[in-house]
């Protein structure tokens, strides 16, 4: 594949460009039942090279995938490229301390904490998007949304997001409400669960889903709707 043949759109409602295919990395340093790793570094760092080959500039990653692994690896690949060909994302959400609550969740402690943490890991000045990996019901969205202001104000985060909060939307809805009435940075994205088994962001009652009968096999016409 040439390096023209992964395309970009846009990225949300901001100006920012994004690769098409997004390239994740759940199973970097995932251990198996076996403990051995589902994908190791070098594996790791040679899917690398085949996405960015083909042009792809998009990948996505979190702070707990394989204990940091990910990052860490990510960041040792980025650092043999140029930084700014490419996006990266992280999310923060779930505990990393079994004795620590506050190492859990999206309170502003929390939130700082680990953002310094992701940006030690990928070995990088900035986060170009910072995912929510789940909506916290015990801080205040105004605490959360204040905290990501303030990280996206320090330059350490350049775009905010949420992420499989499909039950939730209407929570980023309200936050976007109230980051906007503050004058504060509101969530460009939404990375819902979405597959062939996980369709819930479909779910609607369609007005002519066959467009009175223009969509139907050419057999089926005489049974056009009015």
């Amino acid at each position: 594949m040439s390096e023209t043949d992964l395309g970009f759109v846009q990225f949300g409602d901001s100006g920012l460009q994004s690769s098409e295919l997004q390239f994740g990395t759940w199973r970097f340093g995932r251990e198996t039942e076996e403990g051995s790793l589902e994908i190791g570094e070098g594996q790791a760092k040679r899917l690398l090279d085949t996405y960015a080959d083909a042009g792809g500039r998009y990948i996505d990653t979190a702070d707990v995938y394989g204990g940091g692994q990910a990052e860490e690896w990510i960041g040792d690949w980025l650092g043999e490229r140029d930084r700014e060909r490419f996006t990266v994302a992280s999310k923060i959400y779930w505990q990393i301390r079994e004795d620590d609550p506050n190492s859990r969740g999206n309170n502003r402690k929390n939130l700082r904490h680990r953002v310094d943490a992701i940006l030690d890991r990928l070995d990088t000045d900035y986060i170009d998007v910072l995912y929510l990996h789940r909506w916290d019901g015990e801080t205040p969205t105004r605490e959360t949304m204040k905290t990501l202001n303030a990280l996206v104000e320090a330059g350490k985060v350049h775009y905010l997001g949420a992420s499989t909060l499909s039950p939730n939307a209407w929570r980023v809805a309200k936050a976007n409400e109230l980051a906007r009435a503050e004058g504060w940075e509101p969530f460009t994205v939404l990375q819902p669960r979405y597959n062939l088994v996980d369709r819930e962001i479909e779910g609607t009652t369609s007005s002519s889903p066959a467009r009175r009968g223009w969509l139907s096999p050419r057999g089926a016409r005489s049974a056009r709707g009015s």
